[in-house]
């Protein structure tokens, strides 16, 4: 919409030779930058080591560029002793895909005392700023759903678990890649013949698995 105020500011624009060299040569070199960008991943296929704060071990390069990224769609366990790094190969992963264009959405489950540390390792050491789920977020949200509005976003297992409010939202939702944080806490047992299974099984298997492409259960 146009003002009297913004008569000034306009001018006549004709149609230059479809071929000619006339064109904002800044705009071309920012848009051709974009693009090579956009295709660095298939010149560097340690996009994400190079773009990122961290010096990731060997093992932990082997797990993410080796076994995880060559096999996609993939439902993978990423099992290691404590202190391997699990964190490090999942933010590894998630920005991998997110520089190749394979994930835009991403969903990460940790348990509550682990949240804000997932979001700050995931900023500082990868540059990927996700928000923390809270119950406040459901109702400032438009649609009432905040999976749905938001991209990036962590989440605590428990917060999840015993609110089926919450699971029926998260079944709406499709997700490029969820990350479980602590999966071997999603447990169940046989007392007899009764098999037992905990809340977080449960909404894993009808509110996370049921709505993703790329599942990581780190453990």
């Amino acid at each position: 919409m146009l003002f009297r105020a913004d008569e000034e500011h306009l001018h006549p624009v004709t149609a230059g030779r479809p071929w000619s060299f006339d064109g904002n040569g800044a705009d071309f070199k920012i848009a051709a930058e974009a693009h090579r960008i956009r295709l660095a991943h298939l010149f560097d296929p340690l996009m994400a080591v190079r773009t990122s704060t961290v010096e990731p071990l060997p093992h932990q390069i082997t797990a993410v560029y080796d076994a995880m990224i060559p096999r996609q769609p993939l439902r993978f366990l990423l099992a290691d002793d404590p202190g391997a790094g699990k964190t490090i190969m999942a933010g590894l992963f998630i920005r991998e895909l997110m520089v190749r264009g394979d994930v835009k959405r991403c969903l990460v489950v940790a348990p509550g005392n682990l949240v804000e540390q997932w979001q700050d390792e995931l900023d500082q050491k990868f540059g990927l700023f996700f928000d923390i789920f809270s119950r406040e977020m459901v109702e400032s949200a438009r649609s009432a759903n905040p999976f749905e509005e938001k991209n990036l976003l962590i989440a605590r297992t428990d917060q999840l678990a015993r609110a089926e409010d919450l699971t029926a939202k998260l079944k709406k939702t499709d997700w490029d890649l969820i990350a479980v944080d602590e999966a071997h806490k999603m447990s169940a047992a046989w007392f007899g013949n009764n098999l037992k299974k905990t809340r977080r099984l449960y909404y894993a298997r009808h509110g996370l698995i049921c709505s993703m492409r790329l599942i990581m259960m780190l453990s």
